[in-house]
């Protein structure tokens, strides 16, 4: 659940639950739980719309390589989709301090749900935003030692785990709704979460963890890289799949109402989907071909 909390995660991805008030960024913020505005001293302020659109944030943003917190011979890399009301975080955990050697990969989809906007000191806008931890979270060994780490600890209560097998297992804290805010700078994404009780108070632009920048080669505002069709059932509703990095992908089967992550088999970038005799194809790097 740690990594959870440093996203929003929202992305995203997202670190990640419990996480002190931080620094703001050039400016500080207090949050008022009456109305969930933001105040600061140089009198900034805080629009209350309680909007639902996310549009904003749709997309792909990715983390620069970072320390792990945990043990600094490690490094992560974290990578969140948002499409709709879903945010699809792909951690990469490597062994070395410049995320070269897989090490292990946790993937994770929750649900969120955007509220009143922020204006901060800086003139930069932002939201807060709850988010609701999903059911599961799904596990991939990417080394021998991962693997032999997860048996001896018999994460997710299994004691068979092999290379590059994934796992679904259950989340703990599912349904759990944390309180967060986030800071968008044009093609950069900061976000903070802290608790169920209280939103935080600021947004530390320092941190690695909770930096997220747009990934343009593969949102669906430019160069899209998702397809759909409108009839790939005998039912006739409406298919949706977007794919992007680290071989996340996602669809809808409402006509685009609603999103799920769906399977992948690989953890190659993917930067393309077809569809054609009732069958969705994606490519990607290293020539990745994904049915």
């Amino acid at each position: 659940m740690k990594n959870i909390f440093y996203w929003f995660v929202l992305v995203v991805s997202i670190a990640l639950i419990a996480t002190s008030c931080a620094k703001d960024d050039s400016s500080s913020s207090s949050t008022s739980s009456a109305d969930n505005t933001t105040s600061s001293s140089d009198d900034s302020s805080s629009t209350t719309d309680n909007s639902s659109s996310t549009t904003e944030l749709e997309g792909s943003w990715k983390t620069v390589c970072y320390p792990n917190s945990d043990n600094s011979s490690f490094s992560e890399i974290k990578t969140q989709t948002i499409a709709g009301n879903a945010v699809t975080i792909k951690n990469e955990k490597h062994s070395d301090t410049s995320c070269a050697t897989d090490y292990r990969l946790k993937e994770e989809t929750h649900t969120f749900s955007i509220g009143d906007a922020v204006t901060f000191a800086s003139g930069q806008t932002g939201h807060y935003f709850t988010l609701t931890i999903g059911s599961t979270i799904k596990r991939t060994p990417q080394s021998a030692s991962a693997v032999s780490s997860y048996n001896s600890a018999s994460k997710c209560s299994a004691s068979n785990w092999e290379l590059n097998t994934e796992k679904e297992c259950s989340e703990a804290d599912a349904g759990l709704i944390i309180k967060c805010l986030y800071l968008l700078d044009n093609n950069t994404f900061y976000a903070d979460c802290n608790n169920p009780d209280s939103y935080p108070t600021g947004i530390d632009t320092s941190d690695a963890a909770h930096t997220w920048i747009k990934d343009n080669s593969t949102s669906t505002s430019d160069n899209s890289s998702s397809s759909s069709s409108t009839s790939t059932s005998n039912t006739g509703s409406g298919v949706f799949v977007v794919v992007t990095s680290s071989g996340v992908i996602i669809r809808s089967t409402d006509n685009g109402s609603s999103f799920d992550n769906a399977t992948s088999p690989t953890t190659r970038d993917l930067s393309g989907v077809g569809f054609g005799n009732n069958t969705f194809v994606a490519v990607g790097s290293n020539g990745a071909i994904v049915k």
